[in-house]
């Protein structure tokens, strides 16, 4: 996508790469296509550097102990039978959203606020939005006023939600800043049974037309417990 290719084709001449592709069961390959010199290609010089903008699709996942790398082989001719180099790179560091979930009664089957605490490290425009997702068996709850404390969000937020899923809304002269630790709580009700607890769960930011900001999949969910505390008094000794 949008290729800026280095060194750059001679005028009338082909890139030096003139396909990319990969297979639907493999999609983390892709395969580079190099013009044959009889179709008007060259052949690719030791000691040059040479480039091409690919456009990617980060994970939903970041592990920081998983040592990824990023590989490359070159062949001869475009044959994979006919190897020439190898190398492993690396891998760029995800910046990851970090969030937090937290209830004020982790009882079975409660219903209390549900406290978000989120840091996002993009910035989200004028009606930019904020999808929170739960796992299946939890259920959320904030379109009236007494189930939705806005908490530091900008004063003209509203807020939606249904079954699992809640979406935040901002108005059109609000914005959340990257860097700045951001808290709100809406109406949760826990599953019956602590089992039901299954999953992580997932905070999306977007803008109206749902392009994504930023987002992650990976915020601990709570422990589910048969007892807690729901009131306490302290008196003067």
């Amino acid at each position: 996508e949008r290729p800026d290719y280095e060194p750059a084709p001679a005028p009338g001449g082909l890139p030096w790469v003139t396909k990319c592709s990969n297979d639907v069961s493999n999609r983390h390959i892709a395969t580079l296509q190099i013009p044959n010199v009889g179709t008007g290609g060259g052949l690719l010089e030791k000691d040059v550097a040479y480039a091409v903008n690919l456009m990617i699709t980060n994970a939903k996942t970041f592990n920081a102990d998983s040592n990824a790398v990023w590989e490359m082989y070159t062949f001869r001719n475009n044959d994979n039978s006919r190897f020439v180099h190898y190398t492993a790179l690396p891998s760029f560091q995800l910046e990851v959203l970090w969030a937090r979930v937290a209830p004020e009664s982790p009882k079975i089957g409660a219903s209390s606020l549900l406290f978000v605490s989120f840091r996002p490290m993009r910035d989200l425009g004028p009606h930019g939005q904020l999808v929170l997702h739960a796992p299946q068996s939890v259920r959320l709850f904030c379109r009236l006023r007494p189930y939705f404390v806005r908490g530091n969000l900008p004063g003209g937020v509203s807020c939606a939600g249904a079954n699992n899923y809640a979406l935040v809304q901002l108005s059109g002269g609000d914005f959340l800043e990257r860097g700045v630790p951001y808290q709100f709580a809406l109406r949760v009700t826990n599953p019956a049974a602590i089992g039901d607890m299954m999953g992580d769960w997932a905070i999306r930011l977007q803008t109206q037309e749902r392009e994504l900001i930023h987002e992650t999949s990976q915020v601990s969910s709570y422990a589910l417990t048969k007892t807690a505390i729901s009131r306490f008094a302290i008196a003067p000794v």
